[in-house]
């Protein structure tokens, strides 16, 4: 491994005796010792830069694989259910708009935080490589890039967002009511955005480092916050819809402090870098981050559509869409935490040229997707009535989560193909076939797929359609 020549990395002690006086000869030290007048000064301290090692290039394949999702997993998770009591909350303040509107913000928030991962998982790809490859430094140079980079996409990407929010929430075929309130409530986020993806870079450095603890606290700490804050600011401070805003808020805030916080504590990660190195960087990092930021895109754009389509149900298919939305991230968050959390393994393994682990990645992450869906779609089966009756869901809303929960979520298993097989394709420059892969599924799969079911089979149909042409693109995908 590569160590610098920097000060940083080999740090003096400052000794009394021995220690040479900036800007002087040796002659002049001796005379400066001899004199009482002459104070010498005491070399300035650097923070030491701690070794670094790549960690994926030996040992289990599979159990990097259970570490890096397992850990990815729960902090999303966590996150996400903080969501589902989010929606919990909002329930008991017995407005359907409320519930209603949850749902738009969802959709279009999404946006923002595809943006996140798809930062997230380009910034792993470069870090890791980088450390693969034992260029320690070059490791903390990309780093550096990607945080900047971060809100040189979030800063005019939210400020785009605030300017369209009233007519954007509008093509989603709102209420008035529901209208007015989501708006409100994406007014008082999306600010906080550019903040949050701040944090999601530092969530790609650690995963790029293979710090799957420190990466699964950002979100979880931030999830913890916002759980704490919702009960408080809805109901205690008597704030209502207003009050999940101001919370989300504060906890994607919360996200990017933490994310500095151990990024920079742990690892020095945050180092000096000049305009021409950064302008590299960023040329070289966008050759992932495009593909991927623009792959991330294609699921919450169709989320968008479908939001809308559904949404020509009625109110109560909508709040059925809304609650399964919200279970399946927190039921497959192993299978949703493979896209980002596969890459540095992929990427450390390919900067090692060590191809074989490559190889054994891929087929090793089939098999983990297999048993995690069967798993979870068995408890599914036999808690759905439990889940119908948490959301006192009924009619149409209960219809639809009986569908998901009895067949639909095995397809889920497809879905984890194709996040298996787009970390590959990031990872080996190869990120141009996911963003074909993921707009192809969105456009063909999620759009027709939602367009035709609806017009032929009603709202069965309509929700099956995305699930159902999501199984032939995971096995081109990974094929």
């Amino acid at each position: 491994m590569q160590t610098s020549n920097n000060s940083e990395d080999n740090p003096q002690d400052s000794t009394s005796e021995g220690t040479a006086l900036e800007g002087t000869s040796p002659n002049q030290q001796n005379t400066a010792g001899d004199s009482t007048s002459a104070k010498p000064k005491k070399p300035r301290k650097t923070r030491a830069q701690p070794e670094i090692k790549a960690r994926f290039v030996e040992g289990p394949i599979l159990r990097h694989i259970v570490v890096m999702s397992s850990t990815a997993a729960l902090g999303l998770s966590f996150l996400f259910i903080v969501d589902l009591v989010d929606l919990y909350f909002i329930g008991l303040l017995g407005n359907p708009n409320y519930l209603a509107a949850a749902g738009y913000v969802a959709a279009i928030g999404f946006l923002l935080v595809s943006v996140g991962i798809g930062l997230m998982i380009a910034t792993s790809v470069r870090v890791g490589r980088a450390l693969g490859q034992g260029h320690t430094d070059e490791a903390r140079r990309r780093a550096t890039a990607a945080v900047i980079y971060s809100q040189l996409l979030g800063l005019p990407l939210t400020a785009l967002l605030l300017l369209i929010a009233h007519p954007l929430v509008g093509l989603l075929n709102p209420t008035p009511a529901a209208h007015e309130a989501a708006v409100a409530f994406l007014y008082i986020v999306l600010p906080f955005m550019p903040i949050m993806l701040f944090g999601m870079a530092c969530n790609g450095v650690l995963r790029g480092l293979a710090d799957a603890k420190r990466s699964m606290y950002i979100t979880l700490f931030g999830g913890i916050i916002n759980g704490v804050l919702d009960p408080l600011f809805i109901f205690g401070f008597d704030w209502g819809f207003e009050g999940a805003a101001w919370a989300t808020a504060i906890s994607r805030l919360s996200i990017g402090v933490f994310g500095f916080w151990f990024v920079w504590r742990k690892y020095s990660m945050f180092v000096p870098i000049n305009r021409a190195y950064l302008m590299q960087e960023w040329r070289d990092l966008t050759q992932v981050a495009l593909p991927a930021l623009t792959t991330n895109l294609a699921t919450p754009l169709a989320n968008i559509y479908i939001t809308g389509q559904i949404a020509l149900f009625g109110t109560q298919a909508l709040a059925g869409f809304t609650i399964v939305g919200r279970i399946s991230p927190v039921a497959f968050a192993l299978v949703f935490a493979m896209s980002g959390a596969v890459s540095p393994i992929f990427s450390q393994n390919l900067g090692a040229k060590s191809y074989k682990r490559l190889y054994q990645t891929a087929f090793t992450g089939v098999g983990y997707a297999m048993l995690v869906v069967g798993t979870i779609c068995g408890a599914l089966f036999f808690g759905n009535s439990v889940v119908i009756d948490v959301f006192n869901a009924e009619g149409d809303a209960a219809f639809m989560i009986t569908q998901f929960n009895t067949y639909l979520g095995l397809l889920f298993f497809f879905t984890g193909l194709q996040f298996l097989s787009q970390s590959g394709f990031n990872a080996l420059d190869r990120a141009h076939l996911s963003t074909v892969l993921g707009w192809s599924r969105a456009i063909i799969g999620a759009g027709l797929g939602t367009w035709y079911g609806g017009t032929y089979y009603g709202l069965a149909g309509a929700h099956a359609g995305q699930y159902v042409a999501g199984v032939g693109f995971g096995l081109v995908a990974f094929a």
